[in-house]
This record gives C-alpha cells, sequence and structure tokens, in this order.
C-alpha cells in the first residue's frame, strides 16, 4: 500500500505540470539574492565559529593539521633548493608587479625619505661614481 502510494506520487511528481511549477517557485525563492546572501552568511558564521573553537582548543585536529603542514613546508623550504627558487621567482615577480602598478606611490616614498635626509646623510649615502 505504501510502496504502491509512494510510487504513484514519484510519478505525479513527474508527469503533472503543477509540481513542475511548484518547483520552479520553491528555485526561485531559495535562488534570490536575499537569500543567497543570507545563506553565504549563515554558512560564513558557522565556519568562522568553529574555525574559533578549533583554534582555541590545545590539541584540535586543525591545529594539529596546520602544525604538520607549516613543519613539512618549512622542512622542504630549508632544504629543497627547487622550492626555493620558486618562491624566490614568485617573490620578484609579484614585487616587480607590485612597484609598477604603484609606481607614483614608490617616487613619492624615495623623494620624501631622500628629502627628509641631512646634508651630512645625503652625503654619505650618495656615491658620487
Amino acid at each position: 500500500m505504501i510502496t504502491q502510494k509512494i510510487h504513484e506520487f514519484s510519478v505525479d511528481l513527474k508527469e503533472d505540470p503543477k509540481w513542475d511549477e511548484e518547483f520552479k517557485t520553491i528555485k526561485n525563492g531559495l535562488l534570490k539574492n536575499e537569500k543567497l546572501d543570507e545563506y553565504s552568511n549563515d554558512i560564513w558564521v558557522s565556519i568562522k565559529k568553529t574555525l574559533m573553537k578549533e583554534l582555541q582548543e590545545d590539541h584540535s585536529a586543525l591545529k594539529n593539521y596546520l602544525s604538520k603542514n607549516l613543519n613539512e613546508f618549512a622542512q622542504n623550504l630549508m632544504t629543497d633548493e627547487n622550492l626555493q627558487n620558486k618562491i624566490d621567482h614568485w617573490v620578484r615577480v609579484t614585487a616587480y608587479k607590485y612597484i609598477l602598478k604603484n609606481t607614483h606611490q614608490f617616487g613619492n616614498l624615495i623623494s620624501t625619505t631622500v628629502g627628509n635626509w641631512q646634508g651630512k646623510e645625503l652625503s654619505e649615502n650618495w656615491s658620487w661614481k
């Protein structure tokens, strides 16, 4: 009897246009911007709460995981010349891009720094070669 009713209901869900409209209405209601904002905020609050709890415990799984991976990364960084070169290259490229993007600010920084030097410091720090 129950199996028969479930089967009839599943056929009804597939074939009756009222259910198609009902699901569209539910889907549209769930995917409204306000609802998505609410969902994403709830998810963020939950993640943040869980992270804070994990970080406050002395031997939490998160702390153990982070410690293990940071120690492994530090060991690799000390011994793996290829990794050292990759990171060095990444730092240089990133710094170069940042400097290019902010050329005017670096120019101001240099001008201000040199402008604040006293005459004696300026002559000691400037090479006349």
